[in-house]
């Protein structure tokens, strides 16, 4: 009989640790344009500017009030319509109601998470570098869990991890670390059997609190030091390194 794998489990972010999100602004832009004109009419290029000008406004917006959302439901409800009207207000075209504005918004996510193409050029081997050595990986990301196995999908990663987490999985936002614990337990896993790995600092936080290890990548290196790498390479190996390989 082989024994509990003993090596720590891995959460991983999307956006700053797998893909990088300058590569993908431009994309969903060009996408948008694409899908968009099919479904609510409009021309591409007025869609891709749609979307240039009024994400950041609604981010803006909405960003700084992550936390006090009661679920992650609500808070996608109010970005779908949201997102939805200003870019139609902005192309000059009727805004759907909202069971057809919350579908085509989904739909826009499906269809774009399944063809842009991101990833940092260390991530695709780092992440089978981990797998390789036994370690098991999930995701711990803002990014819904469609949206996620679209990009994993791309990036032929999908079958490295396990969990796709997703608020959408555990209806609440990655807003502080009770969004970590619902991640940990749906795995299955003890907090104390958690490595987090993610750009984001507060994020870092929130997942320590929890009782998780936490390592923050700084792509810039501009505060290298400890429980701080410059890229995902860099956190793999010293996983490997810290905790050995597979043991049977």
């Amino acid at each position: 009989m082989s024994s509990p794998n003993p090596l720590p489990v891995v959460f991983l972010d999307d956006g700053g640790v797998l893909n990088d999100n300058e590569l993908r602004a431009p994309q969903w832009r060009r996408f948008v344009g694409e899908f968009m004109p099919r479904h609510l009419g409009g021309t591409p290029e007025g869609w891709a500017e749609a979307n240039r000008a009024q994400f950041p406004r609604l981010w803006a917006e909405i960003q700084p009030r992550m936390a006090t959302f009661a679920s992650h439901a609500d808070y996608q409800r109010e970005y779908d319509l949201s997102w939805i009207g200003l870019m139609c207000s902005h192309v000059g075209v009727p805004a759907p109601e909202e069971s057809e504005a919350r579908r085509i918004a989904t739909a826009a996510a499906d269809y774009i998470t399944a063809r842009a193409e991101s990833a940092y050029p260390d991530a695709v081997s780092a992440i089978r570098m981990l797998a390789e050595a036994g370690f098991q990986l999930h995701t711990a990301s803002g990014t819904r869990s469609f949206e996620l196995e679209n990009i994993l999908n791309g990036m032929r990663l999908r079958d490295c991890f396990g969990q796709l987490s997703g608020p959408d999985l555990v209806d609440t936002m990655k807003a502080g670390p009770e969004y970590y614990r619902r991640v940990f337990a749906r795995a299955g896993v003890e907090s104390a059997r958690a490595i987090v790995i993610d750009d984001s600092e507060q994020a870092c936080g929130w997942a320590k609190e929890t009782g998780a290890v936490a390592i923050r990548l700084d792509r810039e290196g501009r505060s290298l030091g400890a429980e701080v790498a410059p890229d995902l390479a860099t956190a793999a190996r010293w996983l490997i390194d810290s905790f050995g390989g597979r043991t049977g």
